[in-house]
């Protein structure tokens, strides 16, 4: 259907596994969304629960809802562009099996973009449920302005990002995204926002809420290892991240890249130095050294 019609049609893919215990809630949160015309593309990915099962009711309640499971596990990024590349809607979110959304999330963010076609995606504001009764800990931050500008305030906060990657999404926008088809590197999730960025803005409505489980990636307490960041690799984990950021703005300014390259030299250093509390020790002795020049000379006369 043409996006400009009072209702296009709307694609959630749904990447699952082993998600019986909140299944049913995120499914509940979908399926009552107060916009009906809705396509909910579900690819298990060779749960050893009850995932199937659940979704199989679900199935059979509304026509809606599109399961397909994969024979073996292909890991969870491959599972991400699976559903994205069953889309037929104009427009497209994914959603985890654990997330739950406010019954108007998708009608509020779709007005939006309807309205405006300057912006590439849409969300509402996000907490992770554990915090629900936290107010200050909502995120409600957009990504607008020059893509410069937009590139800087997401590098602010790159960690609480998730509720952006868990926008609505104009499709055709998202699947020339050549990075979803890639394998899992840190930072992945990441990349495809900046790729989107580097089309428009991103939007942030004040109504609706999404709320995230607490079993995501994110919430680990060891998020190298479950990553498969082992090592020496734990010096430098954003080293395929960094070589992508590159080709993302090949075409900018010679003032922009630079302004870039300094964002993406702070969050390595940063991201280091949170890491390994021995190279952190080593850093701010030579920081002391650096910024104290005069007193160096003195001692060594």
């Amino acid at each position: 259907m043409n996006p400009k019609t009072s209702h296009p049609l709307v694609t959630v893919g749904m990447p699952i596994f082993n998600a019986d215990k909140t299944i049913r809630q995120a499914l509940d949160s979908l399926v009552n969304q107060t916009y009906k015309n809705m396509q909910i593309v579900i690819s298990d990915n060779c749960s050893t629960d009850s995932t199937v099962n659940i979704c199989r009711e679900y199935l059979e309640k509304d026509h809606r809802i599109v399961l397909h499971r994969q024979t073996e596990n292909i890991g969870a990024v491959k599972n991400f562009e699976f559903v994205l590349n069953h889309a037929a809607g104009d427009f497209f979110m994914w959603a985890a099996g654990d997330d739950t959304r406010t019954l108007d999330f998708v009608e509020v963010n779709l007005m939006f973009l309807l309205k405006d076609p300057t912006y590439v995606a849409s969300t509402s504001p996000n907490i992770h449920e554990d915090q629900e009764n936290i107010i200050e800990n909502i995120v409600n931050y957009a990504l607008e302005g020059s893509r410069l500008q937009r590139f800087k305030t997401f590098f602010q906060l790159p960690g609480a990002s998730h509720g952006i990657f868990y926008s609505l999404i104009r499709t055709e926008v998202i699947k020339s995204c050549p990075y979803v088809k890639s394998e899992t590197f840190w930072g992945w999730d990441w990349i495809v926002i900046l790729y989107l960025l580097t089309h428009g803005p991103i939007h942030r409505v004040d109504k609706g809420l999404t709320i995230f489980g607490v079993e995501g990636v994110s919430r680990t307490s060891d998020v190298y290892k479950m990553m498969g960041i082992t090592g020496i690799r734990r010096l430098a984990p954003f080293m395929q991240f960094n070589r992508i950021i590159t080709k993302l703005i090949v075409d900018w300014s010679i003032r922009e890249k630079y302004f870039v390259l300094f964002l993406v030299i702070s969050l390595n250093l940063k991201t280091l130095l949170k890491s390994n509390k021995y190279i952190a020790i080593l850093f701010f002795y030579l920081k002391k050294v650096i910024l104290s020049p005069r007193k160096l000379i003195n001692t060594t006369r």
